[in-house]
């Protein structure tokens, strides 16, 4: 039966809340000696209506220490590690801590001689608001007086409750060693490191030797017998494995594997996007959390189509202008990271690369009312565009960015209300500028300022042509360099997934 258990918390350490813990009987697991344990707050120690308890701010004050007996309960929100004291608690406040289920992963039973018990726990610093860390809790389980199968099904309710994704989940891992500062091994050592934690999660790990190889691993992938492709590198190596996916011969996988991305490369737009939307901090582990957890959500995805080029998958943006410039430019210093962006901003400010074209685009809304898409495969670049709602736009581009993301690198915030499983691109412009509006316009990407200056516009759109009348300016899909001619985005037959998104999610089973 359900057991209302009111922990009354006292004032200490600026702390005072009220805990209403809500359990039933087969969710307390007792017989139990604490190893270790992170980042306490009070509970309770036993079946008592009421039982006043003491909170606790960090491990040393939850009063708690290795080999003390200890209870464990669960509740919907939490899971409380207690003293088991002989006592009764109207004789003494329990000690003892919780663990959010927001930031526990599940709980694995470990058999080395003994049974020991750990929960996988990830929680974020500075009061919540930093990057994760592990701060896992280990407890030895008494068998003597708890079975082995009791300690199982408590585990295995702690996990269910933690993870969206059912069942055991196998991941095709492809990892770049020479992405960006050649930090991705670094990444994938501290991914591994967590999900080898979780014995529900299974991997294949492969290292990338040359271009194109992520492509053909994903066009290969079984949607069968994989649960999704996480990319240890930078945004060009996600755009490969979109690619990959939608191409004719992998029969549109791209609609049925999710893709993850671990932040391995220079911009890491896409995992930057995807942990912004979720709240988190910009981290490895916290984008490795996320993942393991079970998000899954939807990503909106364009075909880019250009005369005599094979037509592409584009997750991330186009780009053209200034910031496309710095962008391939720079690419010889990529070994220096992010700070070679500002390094080339200079040479780019200088040369002051724009872009002269007729851009043709399908607003999201009409007069105010928002507007269907294009339908049907998109036209070829000789064709005339269908009937519908297009408006044009002849001028000097200094900045083009068509976005499909909030962010198109961790530093860089082109629009902050673009959501990835919505179905309408932003194209941000600044058109007929000087050095100086150029320059305030990449400093404003930091915070996503730049929306706010003089001459910056914003429109919305499910489908744009872009056909360029000089050809010294550069177009960049998704980080890669296209030829500069007529280009045309158009939507997907369906939308792609991604794995760790939050919002949008769909429960992934197995």
């Amino acid at each position: 039966s359900i057991v209302d258990v009111l922990v009354q918390t006292w004032k200490r350490r600026h702390c005072t809340r009220l805990v209403v813990l809500m359990v039933s009987r087969e969710d307390v697991l007792d017989s139990c000696f604490l190893q270790t344990g992170f980042e306490p707050t009070p509970v309770s120690s036993s079946f008592t209506p009421i039982l006043p308890c003491l909170a606790r701010t960090s491990a040393e004050d939850s009063g708690l220490i290795a080999g003390d007996p200890v209870k464990l309960w669960l509740d919907e929100e939490r899971v409380l590690v207690s003293r088991a004291s002989g006592s009764s608690p109207q004789e003494r406040p329990a000690l003892g801590f919780e663990l959010q289920l927001a930031d526990l992963l599940g709980a694995v039973l470990l058999e080395n001689g003994t049974i020991t018990l750990q929960l996988v726990h990830c929680p974020r610093s500075n009061n919540g608001q930093g990057q994760r860390y592990r701060a896992d809790v280990l407890v030895s389980i008494n068998e003597a007086r708890t079975s082995q199968q009791n300690a199982k099904a408590w585990s295995a309710r702690v996990t269910q409750r933690c993870c969206t994704a059912a069942g055991t989940r196998s991941l095709l891992v492809l990892v770049n060693p020479f992405s960006g500062t050649g930090n991705a091994t670094n990444c994938w050592d501290t991914t591994r490191s967590l999900w080898d934690s979780l014995p529900w999660l299974q991997y294949r790990e492969v290292k990338t030797a040359a271009a194109g190889e992520a492509l053909q691993l994903a066009k290969e992938a079984d949607p069968v017998d994989t649960d999704g492709i996480v990319v240890v590198s930078g945004d060009g190596m996600v755009h490969e494995v979109f690619n990959g996916l939608s191409c004719p011969a992998a029969q549109r996988k791209a609609f049925q594997i999710p893709v993850g991305h671990i932040p391995g490369g220079t911009g890491n737009g896409l995992a930057k996007s995807i942990l912004d939307a979720a709240g988190e901090s910009f981290g490895v582990l916290d984008m490795a959390f996320l993942i393991a957890k079970g998000y899954c959500g939807e990503i909106h995805l364009q075909t880019v189509s250009m005369q005599d080029e094979e037509p592409r998958t584009s997750f991330l943006s186009l780009t053209s202008g200034v910031l496309a410039d710095i962008d391939i430019g720079s690419e010889a210093f990529r070994s220096l990271g992010s700070i070679r962006n500002l390094l080339y901003a200079p040479v780019s400010l200088v040369r002051l690369s724009t872009l002269e074209a007729d851009l043709v685009y399908w607003p999201a809304e009409a007069e105010g009312i928002s507007s269907s898409r294009p339908t049907g495969p998109p036209p070829a670049l000789d064709q005339p565009l269908p009937e519908g709602p297009w408006k044009t736009i002849c001028d000097q581009f200094m900045m083009f960015l068509a976005v499909n993301t909030a962010w198109i690198s961790f530093d860089a915030l082109v629009h902050p209300d673009v959501k990835l499983h919505e179905d309408s691109w932003a194209i941000v412009m600044l058109r007929n500028a000087g050095r100086v509006a150029a320059l305030q316009f990449l400093l404003g990407l930091e915070t996503g300022s730049q929306l706010k200056q003089e001459g910056v516009e914003v429109v919305w759109c499910h489908a744009f042509r872009l056909t360029p009348r000089n050809s010294k300016a550069l177009l960049v899909v998704d980080g890669e360099p296209l030829p500069t001619k007529p280009v045309q985005c158009w939507p997907a037959a369906a939308p792609g997934l991604v794995l760790g998104a939050v919002s949008g999610a769909a429960k992934m089973s197995t």
